[in-house]
Formats: structure tokens, sequence, C-alpha cells
């Protein structure tokens, strides 16, 4: 149970040798939206639906479609082995959770489009982005100075159309020394208001995924040494380190050019904090090896309508 409290947001779907089972609200959800019988896998006090598991990625992809988290939660230990000790437990791990945007089996892709995960992080009218298209590996990163109606970031948003936009939680305080922060624009506040009363994917509009945690914002002191600790030989690290410390030079540099070094600083803070809420986010999903140990990382500026790289203006 301690995995369902920790995602309570996310429809769990545990392995229990050849089957998947759901229980209590989420057994309740799959009977109503999937049709699934209540079983009698559960206790007695506790209600259950079950799956094959060569079932599994066609309710799962359903819920996603519908605009719900699915968590699959794999046996880390063998039955058998559990049994051969009555003090032993079956061990079990939460191995991914998919989302509309994290999506990268074929099975589950409508289409051919571009599924974009966009994080936006705001210190006055500067504004620091990171968005990843997941099915490809390519994770885009950076910042401008924006007017107070957002003109710049209304139209990303609009040229993206993100599936899921990371932002924090008005509420959530951290270091000072890291960065000021004042609360979010009227703009951002309006587009996750409309979303939410759109009923985000389910609706057909952005899952807003709203941070309620300090620690990604802390994280974010640290965001190169993370990334490149995720390099599984020291070859992949040094790679690593090149691109992102490329990718992150190539930002300063422009906005450097473009505001001056005051502004650039500050695009430099906000653009690592967007990049650390989606290594937070990824790692929450158990994607953030696969996607970021690849290394294509690419520096991004002020929006433009001039180029292919998702109508963003783009340094390699």
């Amino acid at each position: 149970w301690t995995i369902k409290s920790e995602n309570y947001d996310t429809v769990i779907f545990f392995k229990k040798g050849k089957f998947y089972e759901m229980y209590d609200v989420d057994a309740d959800l799959c009977h109503k939206i999937l049709g699934l019988n209540y079983t009698g896998g559960g206790r007695v006090d506790m209600r259950c639906v079950g799956v094959p598991e060569s079932a599994f990625d066609r309710h799962a992809s359903h819920l996603v479609r519908l605009g719900y988290a699915v968590g699959r939660v794999e046996q880390t230990s063998s039955a058998l082995a559990s049994k051969s000790s009555s003090a032993t437990v079956c061990e079990r791990t939460l191995v991914k959770v998919l989302t509309q945007g994290s999506v990268i089996d074929d099975t589950m892709l409508a289409g051919f489009e571009s599924r974009y995960i966009l994080a936006v992080f705001e210190i006055g009218n500067v504004v620091g982005v990171c968005y990843t298209e997941v099915a490809a590996g390519r994770v885009y990163f950076g910042g401008w100075v924006d007017d107070e109606r957002r003109s710049s970031l209304e139209r990303l948003v609009s040229m993206l159309r993100p599936h899921e936009l990371i932002v924090l939680d008005d509420s959530v305080t951290f270091d000072a020394s890291l960065v000021n922060r004042t609360d979010r624009s009227q703009f951002l506040r309006d587009y996750c208001h409309r979303c939410i009363l759109d009923g985000g994917n389910a609706g057909g509009a952005t899952q807003i995924v709203c941070l309620r945690d300090s620690k990604p914002c802390s994280a974010a002191i640290n965001i190169l040494a993370k990334i490149v600790s995720l390099g599984e030989t020291d070859a992949q690290q040094t790679m690593l380190d090149h691109k992102l410390a490329q990718a992150f030079q190539h930002v300063h540099e422009s906005a450097l050019n473009h505001y001056g070094e005051q502004h650039a600083k500050m695009i430099d803070k906000a653009a690592k904090l967007a990049l650390s809420f989606t290594l937070y986010h990824f790692a929450r999903l158990r994607i953030d090896v696969q996607i970021f140990s690849l290394g294509n990382f690419v520096g991004v500026y002020e929006p433009t309508l001039n180029n292919h790289h998702a109508g963003m203006s783009c340094v390699a």
C-alpha cells in the first residue's frame, strides 16, 4: 500500500502471477470504465478486478487516452521464493507510470504526432521553459524576456499543444538564495484554469502537473551533476557532461547577446528550474534515465515562427 499512497492520483496495476490486479478505488474505476468484473482476488474487505498480463497494453492505453495516469507494478521477487519463507513478502516495485505525454510504445501512440511535455518557470517577466518530445527522446530548454501578456509563451504553447504542463504550486516556498520567486503570470494562471475546467486530456486539453514539493527547486542547483550521473559508463557520463554543458552555454550566450548580463543570469536560473521540474517529473514516471541518458539536449531561446524545431529558435 506504500506504492498506492505515494501515487494516489495514479491507477495502479499490481502484477500477481500472470495477471494484473487493481484494488479498491482503482478497482471501482476500472469496473466502471473498462467493464471489468469484481473478483475475489483481494482480501475479504477489499474490492478487486483483474486482467491477464497480455491485456495490459489494451486496458492501460484506454485509460491513458481518457487522461488517467497508469502505474505498472511488477514483482521483483518470485512468489515461489516468497512461499519458501513465511516471513518473506513478495516484493513489488513501480517500474513505470504511463501518461498521455510520456507514452512511447507504438501500440499506445495515436498516429505519428509529436507529443510534448512542457515545464515553465517564471521570474518576473523572464520565462524559463523545458519541453520534451518523449517518443523521440529530445529535450529542449532555455528562456527569454516576455511581455506582461506573455505573448511569446502563448505562441509557444499554441505551437506545441503540450499534452502535459508542469508548473510549481504557488504555495511552495524554497531557498530564497536560489531565486526570488514571484507568483505565476495571469496568462499561465488562466491557461491552467481552462485546462482543469476542460477536464485535462480527457477533454482534449493539456493535463496540468502541479508540483507541490520544493525538492525540484533545491535540486536545480545540482541539475548538471544529476543528469550526468545517469550515464551508465564513464564514456557516457563524459558525453552527457559535454552535451548538457554545451546546450547551457548556448542558452547563456544567446541570452547575453539579446538581453544583457542581468537578464541572462535570470534566464539561466529559470531554464535550470524548468529542466529540474522535468527531471523530477520524469523520475516519478520512471523514464528519467531512458530520456536523459540519450543526451539529446537543445538550447532554445525566444519562440519564433521561422524554425522547424517546433517553432523555436534553437541553438545546437
